[in-house]
């Protein structure tokens, strides 16, 4: 059976974008799953005053 090589070189392009278009779905999917306990705890702390606001708020006022 003889192939023709532009067929194989199509072929194997095709393959070859469906094989790396599988990859970074995996790797997205793997970032965005990674990222998810971080993204978690930024929005259970977002009312919670910054260490500045903290530090403010335990200074005493001054002597009268």
């Amino acid at each position: 059976m003889d192939m023709n090589p532009i067929f194989v070189d199509a072929f194997v392009r095709h393959l070859e974008h469906h094989l790396f278009q599988r990859w970074t779905d995996a790797m997205d999917a793997a970032e965005a799953a990674a990222w998810e306990p971080i993204r978690a705890r930024l929005h259970a702390t977002a009312g919670l005053p910054t260490v500045a606001e903290q530090d403010e708020a335990r200074r005493f006022s001054p002597p009268r």
